[in-house]
């Protein structure tokens, strides 16, 4: 598509809209600013539909920018539909954070109004438009149990024991890594040990804790035990209300290592992630273990107290059929694990194409909703990303204590995070606005540059 901006540069937005409707398509978006509205016209396929929508002037340039942005998108989302029948469930939503002016209506406008703005100015799908207010309730009522003076860590492993086809994270296979990662974890330490002495400095009291990857079960009950030590030392485990391994996957959960766990605390989160029960597509997605692996590695970490336990399945991988889905599933509901994880495939540039594409990939995130909801479990945490497939979303579900209130701290940005670890970024808040502090994307850069943290951003 070719962008012919006049009066405005909206190229974000352009790029982002066309991304749903027209990823490989040729044609001219014509985007037009007049003083009180925007005009937004689409040449394809020898056809042309225009659109115009109007937007409110504001003394606040944050608002001005949302109503400017909202007004491209309408306007672009009736021409759109108009000249290509594509699914847009979440309409004009489109960002990874769809949620923020969910939970904005419903604190300023109620629920009853907030669900006909989605439909009717947001254009979402009316599923949609119910999910977002559900995962949106539920989000604000664990934000208001945040501490005032909190802050979140987040500790990163970015080392597999194999790539996954559809991966894209910054992760090194075990096998050709072995060596980096004693090392990489003692520089790791270190970076923890300084930051525990600037919240400390600062008066930040850590409140929840993620170690994530990666797959941080590749570490070895020593190295998990000695990492916990270190942690404990910087910031008092006990301060924190909540703390999650992403031990992610189950070929790598030993019963040596579930030990380790639990002589920490057996009310740890753990991730334990299947993504698939479905043996065949495990192995073409890259995966080296099989369901009954899965089922060894939640016993172990059961046997060992530790019940907090989330589960990530995905929809959409390459050979999964909706029946497989569905039975992935529900034999993980039938195991009543307390969190599930929905997660809809998305294609990314460094993944192996052959993960992508499924056509059932719609009717499956459409049976998770409705299966998980009558299993008792409610939406907790929702995001989107720029290429997931059909225009659909990532959803955490819940019951019991299963909720992650990192995730939920995270992905809607009220709580700073304190990042360590190769490829993490540390996110500030800091007088209304999200600053960013990242560290090397790979470890062996991160190993060879010296430690730098700017504590006059907190």
């Amino acid at each position: 598509m070719t962008f012919n901006f006049i009066n405005c540069n909206p190229k974000y937005e352009a790029e982002l809209l066309c991304c749903h409707f027209f990823p490989k398509d040729d044609g001219v978006l014509t985007i037009e600013k007049t003083p009180l509205s925007y005009t937004v016209s689409i040449n394809f396929n020898g056809k042309t539909q225009t659109e115009t929508e109007p937007f409110e002037w504001s003394v606040d340039a944050t608002v001005l920018k949302r109503n400017e942005s909202t007004a491209i998108k309408r306007a672009f989302f009736r021409a759109a539909s108009k000249l290509k029948n594509v699914s847009v469930p979440w309409g004009t939503l489109m960002g990874i954070r769809p949620l923020k002016p969910v939970e904005r209506h419903l604190k300023q406008d109620g629920e009853e109004k907030t669900l006909e703005l989605l439909r009717d100015f947001y254009y979402l799908s009316p599923s949609k438009a119910d999910i977002a207010i559900k995962t949106a309730k539920e989000t604000l009522k664990t934000e208001k149990e945040k501490r005032e003076n909190g802050v979140s860590i987040y500790v990163g492993i970015p080392f597999c024991p194999t790539r996954c086809a559809y991966c894209s994270f910054v992760s090194h296979s075990i096998s050709n890594a072995k060596g980096l990662l004693p090392v990489y974890l003692e520089k790791l330490k270190e970076e923890i040990l300084k930051k525990g002495e600037i919240l400390k400095e600062k008066g930040l009291s850590p409140e929840t804790l993620y170690i994530g990857g990666g797959t941080p079960a590749v570490l070895s009950a020593d190295e998990i035990s000695s990492l916990f030590e270190t942690l404990n030392t910087a910031f008092n485990l006990d301060n924190f209300k909540e703390i999650t391994f992403e031990a992610g996957r189950p070929d790598c959960i030993t019963e040596e290592k579930a030990r380790a766990l639990a002589s920490v605390s057996t009310n740890i989160r753990i991730s334990v992630n299947p993504q698939s029960l479905n043996d065949e597509v495990l192995k073409r997605i890259g995966r080296n273990h099989t369901a009954k692996d899965f089922f060894n590695a939640l016993e172990t970490v059961r046997n060992k107290g530790l019940n907090r336990i989330n589960s990530d399945v995905i929809a959409g991988l390459n050979g999964e059929s909706l029946e497989s889905f569905k039975n992935t599933l529900l034999t993980l509901i039938n195991e009543n694990i307390p969190s599930l994880t929905v997660h809809t495939l998305c294609k990314k540039r460094a993944a192996d194409n052959e993960a992508y594409e499924n056509p059932e990939v719609c009717e499956m995130v459409d049976f998770s909703a409705d299966v998980l909801a009558e299993s008792g479990y409610l939406p907790y945490y929702l995001y989107r990303q720029r290429n997931i497939s059909s225009n659909l979303e990532n959803i955490g579900w819940a019951k019991d204590n299963g909720k992650c209130l990192y995730n939920i701290y995270m992905m809607e940005e009220v709580q700073t995070v304190i990042a360590c670890g190769a490829g993490s970024v540390s996110k500030i808040l800091k007088d209304g606005r999200v600053l960013r502090e990242g560290n090397c994307k790979f470890p062996h850069e991160y190993l060879k540059r010296p430690l730098n943290f700017d504590k006059s951003l907190l």
